[in-house]
């Protein structure tokens, strides 16, 4: 594995947390929801839908994406092909990650799983997905 691998050459820069670039070399803060407190119901919720996100990101056959949204006051992960996304299906999108190959393969080649977990563990922006949430 190279030492510090492109996780990402999405244009939804925003998902990504500013100071880490594309590197995957530093933690991304975890959320600790709007009271501010860590709660063990709220961390296995996370683990759940983090579990979900990895899986929709690496069964997304092909070019594409794999989402955190909302849909009807619900949090939900989904995934679209190519260039589709949740919003021409009425949902808001709160995180993305870009598994088109030209986002990772030059890096990662065939470890889609691998690219994921370091997106997830260094580079996710929870601030943006929050505010995105909220607004």
């Amino acid at each position: 594995m190279p030492k510090k691998p492109a996780c990402s050459t999405t244009p939804h820069r925003s998902g990504i947390t500013p100071s880490s670039g594309t590197q995957c070399r530093r933690r991304a803060a975890a959320p600790v929801g709007r009271s501010g407190g860590p709660d063990r119901c709220r961390f296995r919720f996370l683990r759940c839908v983090l579990r979900s996100f990895i899986q929709a990101a690496v069964t997304q056959f092909g070019s594409g994406w794999a989402w955190l949204i909302e849909e009807n006051g619900k949090l939900a992960v989904t995934k679209t092909a190519n260039a589709d996304t949740p919003l021409a299906h009425g949902q808001k999108a709160l995180l993305t990650v870009d598994v088109w190959e030209h986002a990772y393969y030059l890096d990662w080649q065939n470890r889609r799983p691998d690219f994921v977990k370091c997106y997830l563990d260094n580079l996710v922006n929870w601030e943006f997905a929050e505010s995105n949430l909220a607004g």
